[in-house]
């Protein structure tokens, strides 16, 4: 979803408006045929399909892969309106002048450590605010050279965009 890839195992995902580019790319990529069909007559031979047409409501995409004369069939809805469920907000945390994704939003460093920075993503295509200890705000994606004290601090990043809002909690924990 625009410009992002998602391996996802679900086959259904919602948007929140016709607008948002949408890419259907399933696997496998080689060795076999693909067609598709879809709403309003849409057909395809590809194996990908970009920026697909949305209309309000579910929209579903049916792709078949046909390889050896044996055909599987997979359909995917995209279904307009609401809120994705899915968080979108990807943790990154810079210790020590290194970047790092983290399994979670959280990180323990030691007293001795440079001021840690948070700049989550995605990097675009919405609004960014933050909320932490002692009255912290700020309006930026990134919040660099957090002031570190000790025991741990919670900063709460919120990111909207398409009208739906999104929040995560980071937490640093000085030992």
């Amino acid at each position: 979803m625009n410009g992002v890839w998602n391996t996802t195992p679900e086959n259904t995902v919602t948007v929140p408006t016709a607008t948002t580019s949408v890419s259907l790319g399933p696997w496998p990529a080689s060795g076999g045929a693909w067609s598709w069909t879809g709403p309003n007559g849409f057909t395809s031979t590809s194996r990908e399909i970009d920026n697909i047409a949305l209309s309000a409501g579910a929209n579903t995409y049916t792709a078949t892969y046909t390889i050896s004369g044996t055909s599987y069939t997979e359909t995917f809805t995209v279904t307009v309106g609401g809120c994705s469920t899915t968080n979108p907000i990807v943790p990154y945390i810079e210790v020590n002048g290194a970047w790092i994704t983290p399994s979670s939003s959280a990180a323990t460093v030691s007293s001795t450590t440079t001021p840690v920075s948070l700049g989550p993503w995605p990097a675009s295509g919405g609004a960014w605010s933050w909320a932490g200890p002692n009255g912290y705000t700020a309006t930026a994606r990134e919040i660099d050279n957090i002031p570190l004290t000790a025991g741990t601090d919670v900063y709460t990043a919120t990111y909207v965009t398409g009208g739906c809002s999104y929040t995560q909690a980071f937490t640093i924990t000085v030992n």
